[in-house]
């Protein structure tokens, strides 16, 4: 089932570590401090010049990562993402630097 907001589905195999933790706890106090000692989030940042369509008013950059309105300003990292993934990221924002460096390199 997606979860609301992140655009991630929920795992059918949680974290060993954790799921052990929880097994020995019996009683709330104690899965919460379960959860606390062994629960561990990350995250991606992105999306914060999103790349878009000239006419997209969320849009910072263009397809070529050329931030509007400012002259040899260019964005190629993952602030260009126009949506939050679901998967990391990395390979993405790998490619799209790349592809983006060979254009900034023909141009």
């Amino acid at each position: 089932m997606p979860l609301p907001h992140q655009g991630s589905t929920s795992t059918s195999s949680p974290n060993p570590t954790t799921a052990a933790a929880c097994s020995r706890a019996s009683h709330g106090a104690a899965v919460q401090h379960s959860m606390l000692t062994t629960l561990s989030t990350y995250n991606h940042p992105t999306s914060t010049a999103p790349t878009g369509a000239d006419h997209d008013p969320a849009a910072v950059t263009d397809q070529h990562g050329a931030v509007r309105g400012t002259e040899g300003l260019r964005v190629i990292d993952a602030s260009l993402l126009p949506d939050i993934p679901s998967v990391p990221p990395h390979l993405t924002i790998i490619a799209a630097a790349e592809y983006l460096a060979d254009q900034i390199r023909q141009s």
